[in-house]
């Protein structure tokens, strides 16, 4: 009797010492927010944006023209200045991003001669994994306006 109570004192010492394990990085898809030691298996939140797209919407320059980039291309690569930094490449476009959870900002930043504020979001429906996407490049003859609908390939 003695030994089995000394094996249940044991066993639940044992159990209230071991820390839970998980992500701690509280930037990440997966963190947990139980975790009280780090299992190195964070999942950044920007793998999800990571691939290829097709595009449509609309893209409106100066803002008299509307075009429909149906058959466009749009990639979301790392950008390895930072754990959730993104790059976006689109046609001629090749921004810098930032990812928070299911969302992404551009900070405003020169393309040439112009300004572009941009931003995204990252949502799934049904299978389709989507990134919506606007975007506006400011020059000093006008403007071009980008509202993209982008499924990942």
């Amino acid at each position: 009797m003695k030994n089995i109570v000394l094996a249940g004192i044991i066993s639940t010492s044992l159990l209230a010492c071991s820390k839970e394990k998980g992500c701690m990085d509280v930037t990440a898809d997966n963190f947990n927010v139980n975790a009280q030691e780090d299992n190195g298996n964070c999942i950044p939140s920007r793998d999800k944006f990571i691939g290829q797209y097709a595009a449509t919407g609309t893209v409106t320059v100066n803002p008299n023209t509307t075009t429909n980039p149906s058959a466009g291309n749009f990639k979301i690569t790392a950008y390895p200045s930072a754990p959730n930094a993104i790059q976006i490449d689109y046609f001629t476009l090749l921004l810098q991003g930032k990812v928070e959870k299911n969302r992404f900002t551009v900070i405003d930043q020169p393309l040439g001669t112009a300004i572009v504020n941009a931003n995204g979001e990252y949502t799934i429906v049904g299978t389709d994994k989507i990134v919506t996407f606007t975007a506006t490049i400011t020059y000093t003859s006008g403007s071009t306006i980008y509202n993209l609908t982008c499924t990942k390939q």
